[in-house]
């Protein structure tokens, strides 16, 4: 997501969650929350909807490093898969992925609704995370 205030933060800790045994980081296209904390109501969300823990998460961004390193690099919606594409190095574009659009498409929809953006769309958020992260687990046989 963007600032990894909420999307990418609760897509993390799905994936602890659900795939425990994998190597799990969160970024944000932009560096603009480094080191703040995730969104309140997002963190409301979270714990209520989807029974996650987001007070530890310290906002950041994504870096060439996070690039290479990662087998899978998740983008939220179609304008941080763009922005992630375009700074993806050589020979690693394979593995962004859309989560939703590749994971879930049976939900026919593409983007995750972003509470940066769109005020009050946090459960809605929380709830197609965790159905794109499961799909996600399941898929890629996560453990």
């Amino acid at each position: 997501c963007n600032g990894n205030d909420c999307r990418s933060a609760a897509a993390e800790a799905f994936l602890r969650k659900h795939a425990p045994e994998t190597e799990v980081s969160s970024g944000g296209t932009s560096a603009h929350y480094q080191g703040r904390p995730a969104q309140t109501e997002m963190l409301r969300a979270a714990k209520r909807i989807g029974g996650i823990d987001l007070t530890e998460h310290q906002c950041k961004g994504i870096s060439e490093d996070d690039l290479i390193k990662y087998t899978l690099v998740i983008a939220m919606d179609h304008h941080n898969f763009r922005e992630l594409k375009s700074r993806m190095p050589r020979g690693h574009g394979e593995k962004l992925q859309l989560l939703l659009e590749t994971y879930a498409p049976e939900l026919n929809i593409a983007d995750v609704p972003d509470p940066d953006f769109q005020q009050g769309c946090e459960e809605e958020a929380i709830r197609l995370i965790e159905v794109g992260v499961k799909a996600l687990v399941k898929y890629e046989m996560l453990s």
